[in-house]
């Protein structure tokens, strides 16, 4: 075991040399040891950095274990020090194996709100909670066109007249730029926009707005021939 150690994980000098070192230990019995050297690499680069998959490695032991207390905590100090999506979804994932997904959801989602409020609507719309992630879209400062895409097509299953400006809005967006491609975007978002006017009973609007795009953009000829084609002039 000790050449193992020599040979995968080297001088130890970085984390992915420790994550190597404990799937090798693993792969030939040696899970004692594996767990061991998993542990001594997270507590040296506690961020576990892309390809070392050191929180992962525990994570998966841990779980089996305990209840899956330790495999939550890794989880946890996961999402704490990198309040992102993927983390939030980890997080999870360890939760409900080990079904305390309810006790750990509140907590999680009120630290993605505190400190990364695109993710908090994103895990929101993840966990299917359309209504809370509308709710905290409006108080979020700055959200991305794509969170909005998302947001608007989910909302507008329910409440399609709230989904109407987000969509004409992101048409309008998207139009800042030109070529063909952004064209098309914009005749698919226009279809959107056509169905859910036409579902909350504001058909009158939707005229208006291809009117409006159709002014205001009458020297963009291709363009015009993508509205020509989807049937909207």
């Amino acid at each position: 075991m000790a050449a193992l150690v020599e040979v995968v994980g080297g001088d130890l000098r970085y984390a992915a040399q420790y994550g190597r070192l404990a799937r090798a230990l693993r792969d030939i019995g040696e899970h004692a040891s594996a767990l061991d050297w998993a542990e001594r690499g997270l507590r040296a680069h506690p961020e576990d950095p892309p390809g070392a998959g050191l929180r992962d490695f525990l994570v998966e032991a841990y779980l089996s274990r305990d209840g899956g207390t330790e495999a939550i905590r890794l989880r946890r100090d996961g999402l704490t020090r990198q309040p992102v999506l993927h983390s939030f979804t980890a997080l999870r994932s360890a939760a409900r194996q080990a079904g305390r997904w309810d006790t750990e959801r509140p907590a999680a989602l009120a630290l993605l709100a505190r400190r990364n409020p695109e993710d908090h609507v994103r895990a929101l719309l993840a966990e299917d909670d359309v209504d809370a992630a509308w709710a905290a879209a409006q108080q979020a400062s700055t959200l991305s066109g794509l969170t909005w895409d998302e947001l608007a097509r989910r909302r507008a299953r329910t409440h399609p007249d709230e989904a109407v400006d987000i969509i004409r809005r992101r048409i309008e967006e998207v139009l800042t730029t030109s070529g063909r491609d952004v064209y098309r975007d914009a005749v698919r978002r226009l279809n959107l926009l056509r169905e859910v006017c036409t579902r909350c009973g504001r058909g009158a609007d939707f005229d208006r707005c291809v009117r409006g795009l159709i002014d205001r953009h009458h020297r963009r000829t291709a363009f015009l021939a993508e509205l020509s084609r989807a049937g909207l002039c």
